[in-house]
């Protein structure tokens, strides 16, 4: 059975954090999300571990097939991402060489990304239905978000954050463009989008 996962509930399955980082990296290089070569897993499961609030994994039995990503982001990562000046390595790198981070923070939309036999409607709706649940419950934790942003390098991607709120900020020096929207406009287009998933 499909369905969506914490990192908690991973790891009572038995899943280490090191074998979800590099199944995380695994999709993303399939799904050309990724803009070096050189990951380093150690500091991969590091950075999932101090952002589990902000993912899910889509599991079907003990297998990953596909995951979503937001991270909250300190002032050096927003000042490189609406400069256009980001690279996915620094969302890892900065995040944990400057965590904790404060309970005031902006968000970076990371990615999402399914195995192809898994792309469909009922999973989407799923899948959108564990981000409003997972990025409503940030406040309740005195986690404050007031700006979220997206590095977007597809057409598909585009449409995908313009379908849950996010506007045109600029291009990327490195590769792709920017995008940004408001907290409370993500949640709004979130509930939007789900329930029309739903039908």
């Amino acid at each position: 059975m499909v369905q969506i996962c914490s990192l908690h509930e991973l790891l009572a399955m038995g899943i280490s954090l090191e074998d979800i980082a590099l199944r995380f990296e695994e999709l993303n290089h399939d799904n050309d999300l990724v803009d070096d070569t050189d990951a380093d897993s150690a500091r991969s499961a590091l950075f999932y571990k101090l952002t589990e609030l902000t993912w899910r994994a889509v599991m079907d039995n003990n297998h990953i097939a596909g995951y979503w990503s937001f991270a909250l982001i300190n002032q050096e990562v927003k000042k490189r991402v609406s400069s256009g000046v980001y690279r996915e390595s620094d969302l890892s790198h900065l995040t944990i060489q400057l965590s904790p981070l404060s309970h005031s923070s902006d968000l970076l939309f990371d990615c999402v990304c399914l195995d192809k036999p898994y792309q469909g409607k009922k999973l989407t709706h799923l899948i959108f239905i564990s981000m409003l649940e997972s990025l409503s419950s940030l406040p309740e934790r005195n986690i404050s978000i007031e700006t979220v942003w997206a590095s977007v390098w597809s057409e598909s991607g585009q449409r995908f954050v313009e379908k849950i709120g996010f506007e045109y900020h600029g291009s990327n020096y490195y590769r792709g463009e920017i995008y940004k929207t408001k907290f409370s406009r993500l949640l709004f287009h979130l509930r939007k989008v789900a329930d029309i998933y739903s039908r």
